[in-house]
């Protein structure tokens, strides 16, 4: 049987493959491709009411 994971947030991919590959004994293998940084881009709004949180939202 074979067994693929997925994730975009584990921090130890390679004890990772040796959980999902259990008692194989087949090759494993981790893809990592490269981590392209993509800009941040963060707004805080502060609105008194809901009522102008829903405006906002609304557009």
């Amino acid at each position: 049987m074979q067994r693929i994971g997925l994730s975009a947030t584990v921090g130890n991919p390679q004890d990772i493959l040796q959980w999902l590959q259990g008692t194989s004994k087949r090759e494993g293998c981790v893809i990592d491709p490269p981590h392209v940084p993509s800009k941040k881009d963060i707004r805080i709004y502060y609105q008194e009411t809901t009522r102008a949180i829903a405006l906002i939202l609304l557009g």
